[in-house]
């Protein structure tokens, strides 16, 4: 059971890092943070980020399919406020992206300023969570990834929830430590990439008012 264990950590763990390598708004916000001299920052959005990682990967591994859970959370979301949430994290991502779209780097100076004057980490941690959670193709992505990995692990759809653990910390930590290399590798180039500050925000600010955009007409209809 050990090794079975650690095998299905490793596997997980490798897919988590690889799924998280395309470009989307996470990967370029925390590459914006970096640029900003925010990389405690940057960290804390990726924590946000895999957190949801492993929290949906654990829910689909233990049975919950793709419709079950969107039934779920919108359960939650009407317990909580129903529409009204939905609407402010709407809101906040959008007005996110029009800031980030409009966004100018700063000089040397400003950044060690703005370094030590920085918002603490959970909010970044929550804005990761918020950014990642609230993507409408996440939830079919990691039921089609899950679903590979319990063919490829010849895990039983309704497998012990012991193995569906390190499946889904896996995950996350994989994911995790995608964000924690980027992170680290835009600090190395940091000189060349910030002569193109400028497009990655802008790409950055698209994705977000997009993602929002897409939120606000699945609210409405």
């Amino acid at each position: 059971m050990t090794s079975e264990i650690i095998s299905i950590f490793l596997i997980a763990m490798a897919t988590g890092f690889f799924m998280c390598i395309p470009v989307g708004p996470l990967n370029l916000m925390a590459i914006s943070l970096r640029l900003k001299k925010k990389e405690q920052q940057a960290l804390s959005l990726a924590i946000g980020g895999s957190l949801m990682d492993s929290i949906y990967a654990f829910l689909i591994a233990t049975g919950l399919s793709f419709f079950s859970l969107k039934n779920f959370s919108q359960k939650l979301f009407e317990g909580i406020g129903g529409d009204w949430i939905k609407l402010a994290a709407v809101s906040l991502i959008f007005f996110l992206g029009v800031k980030e779209f409009f966004s100018k780097l700063p000089s040397e100076k400003t950044d060690e300023i703005s370094s030590k004057l920085s918002l603490q980490s959970t909010p970044y941690i929550i804005l990761g969570m918020m950014v990642y959670g609230t993507n409408p193709t996440l939830l079919l992505t990691m039921t089609a990834i899950i679903t590979f990995l319990k063919s490829l692990l010849s895990l039983p759809s309704d497998s012990d929830w012991i193995l569906n653990v390190p499946l889904s910390l896996g995950i996350g930590i994989g994911s995790f430590l995608w964000f924690f290399l980027l992170i680290k590798l835009v600090g190395k180039w940091e000189t060349s990439l910030r002569k193109n500050f400028s497009l990655l925000t802008k790409i950055s600010g698209v994705f977000l008012i997009l993602l929002s955009l897409i939120m606000a007409y699945k609210i409405k209809f």
